[in-house]
């Protein structure tokens, strides 16, 4: 027997057990600090928006960012995935097409990677350059909504 037909039964066990536990957290819990829940809804020209990603990105550099996707005008983050209380700046975006999830695929993945980015569908105000702010409170509700216009 070769040693790689002993090594290669080994390799396999090693990288089942770890993704059980990456999978599980290793039975703990994420490491990141409890947020705050925040919830709102997102109008393009008054009407909802279909789909996008919220992005809360906070001015305090230690502080965690916190996203959200966008379906029907709605988002939703809970406390686990949560922004900390305190001011941020908020990106709002939504690509032609609906957001893009890598592949799995290799081949598909790299084909995805070297693609141009789909078009925003809103203006760079919102995302890019954004004029949006919100402010988390620690123990308050957190209902933020946001209406865009397109011009």
């Amino acid at each position: 027997m070769s040693k790689f037909s002993l090594l290669v039964p080994r390799v396999f066990t090693f990288c089942f057990v770890f993704s059980l536990l990456v999978a599980s957290g290793c039975g703990s819990s994420s490491g990141r600090p409890a947020g705050e829940a925040v919830e709102g809804t997102v109008t393009l020209d008054g009407s909802p928006l279909d789909q996008g990603r919220i992005q809360f990105k906070p001015e305090d550099p230690k502080a965690l960012f916190a996203y959200a996707d966008i379906v029907d005008g709605k988002y939703s983050i809970q406390p686990a995935a949560g922004p900390q209380a305190g001011k941020y700046r908020v990106e709002i975006n939504s690509p032609e097409g609906g957001p893009i999830v890598p592949s799995t695929d290799p081949a598909k993945a790299m084909e995805q990677a070297s693609a141009p980015p789909p078009k925003e569908r809103i203006p760079s105000r919102y995302n890019a350059t954004s004029e949006l702010t919100a402010d988390i409170t620690s123990g308050a509700p957190n209902t933020h909504n946001f209406e865009l216009k397109s011009k």
